[in-house]
């Protein structure tokens, strides 16, 4: 339930070191062919060899990027994830966009009731929504388009055992008083 980051560096010989911008949806990870990050640019460092590291945020970011008014609500769970996305859609640029994906979280009497007088992020009530109810929020990247899912749990687990010096490459303890 948060927006995930990615790190890289990059040396001033490459192609596209001077197109990197910060805030801009564009960097995006790709795998055997398919997208399993998307995000924009925080941070960047240049170092005395005029490399570059850079700092991204995940897409889920973008929901920071958009309020909503205050209001009254009455309805489902599901109706009220909608109307959140749909409303941070009409606000922002289509690389920020996400379709509404997979809904499983359910409340027993799949009414709720929310109101608010202030102008929230997109991405706070979505926190408060999450918390409430229970879940996880998850994007995916399809062919179609970027979708959000909240899912009561997730459906498949990884288990790929942790080896030290195999794939387990560095780790740091670290105690403070």
């Amino acid at each position: 339930n948060n927006a995930g980051g990615l790190a890289f560096s990059i040396p001033s010989v490459h192609p596209n070191f001077e197109d990197l911008k910060k805030l801009k949806m564009g960097i995006a990870v790709v795998k055997n062919g398919k997208t399993i990050f998307k995000g924009r640019i925080v941070k960047d460092t240049q170092d005395f060899n005029n490399s570059k590291t850079i700092e991204c945020e995940g897409k889920l970011a973008a929901l920071n990027d958009t309020i909503y008014r205050p209001y009254e609500f009455a309805g489902s769970p599901t109706d009220y994830f909608t109307s959140l996305i749909e409303n941070h859609n009409s606000m922002v640029e289509d690389e920020k966009k996400f379709l509404v994906g997979n809904i499983t979280v359910t409340d027993a009497n799949d009414y709720i009731t929310r109101s608010s007088i202030d102008y929230n992020t997109t991405w706070d009530l979505l926190k408060n929504l999450v918390n409430s109810l229970g879940g996880y929020l998850s994007v995916r990247y399809e062919s179609d388009g970027d979708y959000i899912d909240w899912l009561a749990d997730f459906s498949y687990t990884n288990t790929q055992k942790i080896e030290f010096a195999e794939n387990l490459l560095d780790i740091t303890q670290e105690v403070t008083a």
